[in-house]
């Protein structure tokens, strides 16, 4: 991905107990990354909440 992308991530949220879907932005705080107990992980722009997120686990991405 590169800077200014645009996409969606869907995944299961557990503060919400549910699956969500959250429409992003590539910046340049954004990474993924495994963690060191061997999670997936996805850091991202929400473009609503105007703010960074992370999403773990087995998570979706779609271009826009």
């Amino acid at each position: 991905m590169k800077i200014g992308d645009r996409f969606v991530i869907r995944y299961f949220a557990k503060k919400h107990n549910k699956f969500i879907a959250r429409e992003a932005e590539w910046t340049a705080d954004c990474r993924e990354w495994v963690s060191k107990k061997g999670v997936k992980c996805c850091c991202y722009f929400d473009i609503f909440a105007k703010a960074p997120r992370t999403a773990t686990g087995n998570y979706k991405i779609s271009w826009v």
